[in-house]
């Protein structure tokens, strides 16, 4: 088992034509996010930036000395949004991440009263410059750039562990002109984890994963982006390698347990100088390995004079 560096088949084949070759799951889709990512960047910098006043940038500081100022009205209009967001069920540590406003303002704002409505009207610049076709408003294309800039790991994570802020983030991705694309980015995700593992949480069999497998790379909806269209035909093109653990239960699909035994080897060796030749790394390794296949014996039973058979049981 290996992960995905070109450094290895050729040795593998080489050494041990007759062993099949199990690429790690977890490298695969490691590297499988890592081009997701990617592609959520692309679609975070595509997105429509909204109007900037050249003379003077907008902001909500300072102390407005009159109710129909501009800055009295932009502040009005942050005050309503912060409110309208809390209502949506969101924290407010979610709103500072989707507004930008400090924490204590947030807090503020929302322990003050609520300003009247209609006190945000004639805020005109939505209707002066309103955002492209498709998009409610600046906010909303504010609200889908941040949450694509800093939280799109959960993006690409299981759905049982998002929390309510993050359904409630995907909520508000959905219903933005990005929504089906998004959801096709959870469609592949999810279509990835289901080639391992059955609803019921049991390994399907090898002819299960490869018919379920053909469907998924045919999916019509991942041909409609180049960079997902490429990032599955590359899968397709290992997925031989990616199958040979679910022919016996006993095997594990990732090298993880290799790497952190590897990573113990190094801490053993870091306080035992004499640790670093062949002979003592084979030795060291050999004893560990008896002591693994060793049977367990009783506690609080002295196997002085006892075999070890006779004292295990």
């Amino acid at each position: 088992m290996t992960d995905e560096s070109r450094l290895y088949p050729a040795v593998v084949t080489k050494v041990w034509p007759e062993v099949a070759h199990q690429r790690c799951l977890f490298h695969v889709a490691k590297n499988m996010h890592e081009r997701l990512s990617e592609v959520l960047r692309t679609w975070r910098r595509s997105l429509p930036a909204p109007p900037i006043n050249p003379t003077k940038k907008p902001s909500v500081r300072g102390r407005a000395r009159d109710q129909d100022s501009p800055l009295a009205q932009r502040k009005t209009a942050a005050i309503h949004e912060v409110f309208r967001l809390r209502e949506a069920g969101l924290s407010q540590g979610a709103i500072v991440r989707l507004t930008g406003h400090g924490i204590n303002t947030v807090k503020k704002w929302l322990a003050g009263p609520r300003p009247a409505e209609g006190a945000a009207e004639g805020l005109s610049s939505e209707a002066a410059s309103p955002p492209p076709p498709g998009w409610t408003s600046w906010a909303q294309v504010g609200q889908v750039r941040n949450s694509l800039m800093g939280h799109k790991g959960w993006l690409l994570g299981q759905v049982a562990r998002w929390t309510e802020e993050q359904r409630t983030r995907f909520a508000v991705l959905v219903e933005s002109p990005l929504g089906e694309q998004l959801r096709t980015v959870r469609a592949l995700v999810e279509g990835w984890a289901a080639l391992w593992r059955r609803p019921d949480g049991a390994r399907p069999t090898v002819t299960e994963s490869r018919q379920y497998f053909d469907a998924w790379v045919k999916d019509p909806r991942f041909q409609t982006d180049p960079a997902l269209s490429g990032l599955v035909k590359r899968l397709a093109g290992k997925f031989e390698h990616l199958v040979p653990f679910l022919s016996e239960p006993t095997w594990q699909g990732t090298n993880n347990a290799a790497e952190r035994a590897a990573r113990a080897f190094r801490r053993w060796q870091r306080p035992h100088y004499r640790l670093r030749t062949q002979r003592s790394i084979e030795r060291q390794l050999a004893g560990k390995a008896e002591v693994l296949v060793q049977p367990l014996r009783p506690a609080g039973r002295c196997v002085r004079g006892r075999s070890i058979t006779t004292a295990a049981l």
